[in-house]
């Protein structure tokens, strides 16, 4: 099989790519490792409003939970910074299974539990997960989407850029929030904790440098201690 463009990685940058390419014409082929598009879900799933002016066909009603207008800040000293942060805090998995769905009606093929090894010239080595079964497509050019540890860049001897260390929960709102809260703490070193809100749950989370002697999990489990003191959501996990 031989395509103008093979995309490695589903996920919003690789189904935008596959998109706008195949809606040019292009004869489009997407690899990803995932079952399913979109999940699991690897985000705190806020984006800025200018990306809807941009792209009004990748945001139906479906796709977002809830809008925010601004995004609080919160400093170790216990000084507030409102800043005007106008966006949507989205159900992600909808999201991106929505781009995805707009670029195969574009005409972009999609190849899902498919691990991209290598490359041969213009051959490009994929193997099927379930069946182990090894076989090659051929591509005049190739797009690496395949996030912060991106196999397309090490096999191109590009380096990826340092990145944060974060992890995630969904929990019940006690009360409904209308703005995204942004928390700066010692115990969130290098980085900054976030509660931002979908209707009556919000992601919790955290994302630190992982140069510091402090856990992910361990920051994160301080952060949702004092969020749960403070009154923002409840003592229970969702998601």
């Amino acid at each position: 099989m031989k395509y103008d463009v093979v995309v490695i990685g589903g996920g919003p940058a690789g189904s935008t790519c596959a998109y706008l390419l195949a809606k040019a014409g292009l004869r489009v082929l997407v690899v990803d490792f995932k079952r399913q598009i979109g999940m699991p879900v690897q985000c705190a799933e806020f984006v800025p409003v200018q990306l809807m002016h941009r792209f009004k066909e990748f945001f139906p009603e479906e796709v977002i939970a809830q809008r925010v207008e601004n995004m609080l800040h919160f400093t170790p000293w216990d000084e507030h910074v409102s800043l005007w942060s106008e966006g949507f805090v989205l159900h992600r998995e909808r999201f991106d299974h929505n781009i995805a769905k707009l670029a195969q009606r574009e005409g972009a093929q999609y190849m899902l539990r498919t691990l991209f090894l290598g490359f041969d010239g213009s051959r490009l080595w994929l193997e099927e997960v379930p069946t182990r079964r090894r076989f090659w497509v051929e591509a005049e050019s190739v797009v690496g989407a395949d996030g912060p540890r991106s196999k397309t860049a090490q096999l191109t001897g590009r380096s990826t850029q340092a990145f944060l260390t974060t992890a995630q929960f969904t929990m019940p709102l006690r009360a409904r929030l209308k703005d995204l809260l942004v928390y700066f703490r010692h115990y969130i070193p290098g980085g900054y904790g976030w509660v931002f809100p979908k209707g009556g749950l919000a992601n919790v989370g955290v994302g630190i440098d992982p140069d510091y002697p402090i856990k992910v999990m361990q920051s994160l489990r301080l952060f949702v201690k004092e969020v749960v003191k403070e009154g923002l959501v409840e003592e229970r996990v969702v998601g």
